[in-house]
């Protein structure tokens, strides 16, 4: 794994970053072992994300360790307002590693001051999936817990889709979003049980719905979102699609997101997730998307199944973990 740390790096908390740690930092996310793949077919362009995501602070903090005042590992810690507001606790997520040669010595110590700093806090992360030796120690640490795994997928949209033509005679799509009933969509999420990011243990079921529908609300209401939804002449939704166009400033390709898709389970087996996956699709081909993106749990085969049929392939693992509140 190359030459380790002979000294004992510095750990610090920092609620910004030295500029001059720019071209280090670049550095280590070249050499980091994450998703490769993922990186390779999305093109992104490591030292724009660099700037973007680590120098464009906001509320977030760092907790580094450094030698000679240089970077040889850092995590990035950020709010999660959202979930604490409805969980009446402190939650935060962990949206950035890197760690000199993947050395764990370097994380076991960036993890002990995490747990040290943040003991009444929840703080929920991720590891790409091939990084055992990462996951493996997290997993002895104590107050860290493995929650659950997710496939990231992608397609690229490249060649011509076919828009369906209609889905039956009792199905309509609605024209614009003032035709949702949104009682009946809130409903709709009830069924939504794919051990998604919101499946955490110690989550009371009726909070993970209402963070999912707060989330799911708020991506509906930006211009870069689009809906496709079946509604059946008893005015009940029978599916529902959610995509939108991204403007990364890591892609150097226009960019699509399917966030969301489920068909009541009253209409399964019709044909309606194809139906509006691949209404989804055509839409954001329309709009000159060249590259979609979707995350599902590892544990819903059928999921993964079915968006493999359409052209997806996965291109990253992840496990996600959580550090407990201390007590």
């Amino acid at each position: 794994m190359g030459n380790r740390i002979k000294t004992s790096p510095e750990i610090q908390i920092r609620n910004s970053l030295p500029e001059s740690w720019t071209r280090k930092l670049i550095e280590l996310a070249r050499n980091y072992p994450y998703e490769k793949n993922r990186k390779k077919l999305q093109g992104l362009d490591l030292p724009r994300q660099v700037k973007a995501s680590l120098y464009g602070n906001g509320d977030s903090r760092f907790i580094t360790a450094s030698l000679q005042n240089q970077p040889v590992g850092l995590i990035k810690i950020s709010p999660s307002p959202l979930h604490s507001q409805i969980l009446n606790q402190e939650i935060y997520g962990g949206s950035w590693e890197l760690i000199k040669e993947n050395d764990n010595d370097i994380r076991r110590k960036i993890f002990k001051k995490l747990r040290n700093c943040y003991s009444e806090a929840r703080v929920n992360f991720q590891q790409p999936e091939p990084n055992q030796a990462a996951s493996r120690l997290l997993e002895e640490m104590k107050g860290y817990q493995k929650i659950t795994r997710e496939f990231i997928m992608y397609r690229t949209l490249d060649e011509k889709l076919k828009t369906p033509g209609t889905p039956g005679q009792k199905l309509k799509l609605a024209a614009d979003p003032g035709e949702i009933n949104n009682d009946r969509l809130g409903g709709l999420i009830s069924y939504y049980n794919q051990g998604h990011l919101f499946d955490f243990p110690a989550y009371p079921a009726d909070k993970v719905q209402k963070i999912y529908w707060k989330w799911l609300g708020a991506i509906r209401k930006k211009e870069n979102s689009h809906e496709i939804i079946l509604i059946h002449n008893n005015d009940k939704i029978a599916g529902y699609c959610l995509v939108k166009t991204t403007n990364s400033p890591f892609l150097n390709i226009n960019s699509g997101t399917v966030s969301y898709l489920q068909v009541h389970p009253d209409f399964k087996n019709q044909g309606l997730g194809s139906f509006l996956l691949r209404r989804g699709l055509a839409l954001l081909n329309k709009k000159n998307i060249k590259y979609v993106e979707l995350k599902t749990s590892q544990k819903n085969r059928a999921a993964v199944n079915f968006y493999h049929k359409f052209g997806f392939e996965t291109i990253a693992r992840r496990i996600h973990f959580s550090l407990l509140p201390a007590g």
